[in-house]
């Protein structure tokens, strides 16, 4: 998508509808073919002209496609880098997770999201080597409230170009696919997003260092 359009509220609704229309376009044609999910939109079922079936999996841009064989997995492929340009990832890494199978169980990690994450906001990390890890993500005294907010503009100003909206943006896409420890003080965070204070990204620095 075009950077600038990325944001825009009508944005997903249209590139879902260019995504979804070329897939069961192109997909219904040439003896392939293809249906979408009716309890899971994101997935579509493909069947190959030689009978092969793939499933593919869709988050917004991100896909992950199984199959019977190689040629069939190679076309698509093919197909979805001539329309849109593709990036091969390992099998193990999707939308920031790191995915590992141990006797049975899927372990979900983030350490090399959560570590871009850090080096971002490298220059308001605390200083100095920890001792240990809190056990909390944010210290127990800590308050994050509307109602303390005096209008400041200057304030939100400030912590707006220091980067607030995207620690928070950061910090909620870790508490909920790997972290839902912090997904309360990610909550509090987001409340007060409009009218932040340095206090409040303070905070949200504090729940990165967390993270790490």
């Amino acid at each position: 998508m075009v950077g600038g359009l990325y944001g825009h509220p009508i944005s997903d609704k249209l590139w879902t509808e260019c995504r979804d229309g070329w897939l069961l376009k192109e997909f219904n044609s040439n003896g392939w073919k293809c249906t979408q999910s009716v309890n899971e939109s994101c997935l579509f079922i493909l069947r190959s002209p030689s009978g092969g079936r793939c499933l593919m999996l869709i988050h917004t841009d991100d896909g992950e496609t199984i199959g019977d064989n190689m040629e069939d997995l190679q076309y698509i492929m093919e197909k979805a880098n001539d329309r849109f340009g593709v990036r091969v990832q390992p099998t193990t890494d999707m939308l920031g997770m790191h995915r590992e199978r141990h006797n049975g169980v899927v372990e979900l990690t983030q350490a090399a999201y959560i570590d871009k994450v850090r080096m971002k906001f490298e220059k308001y990390m605390p200083k100095g080597t920890r001792k240990c890890r809190r056990e909390i993500p944010l210290p127990s005294n800590t308050v994050i409230s509307r109602i303390k907010h005096e209008e400041n503009k200057t304030e939100q100003k400030l912590v707006e170009d220091q980067g607030m909206y995207e620690v928070a943006g950061c910090l909620n896409w870790a508490a909920r696919l790997t972290m839902p420890d912090c997904a309360f003080a990610v909550s509090q965070l987001c409340k007060v997003l409009n009218c932040a204070t340095r206090d409040d990204f303070s905070a949200g620095i504090k729940v990165i260092d967390y993270m790490v």
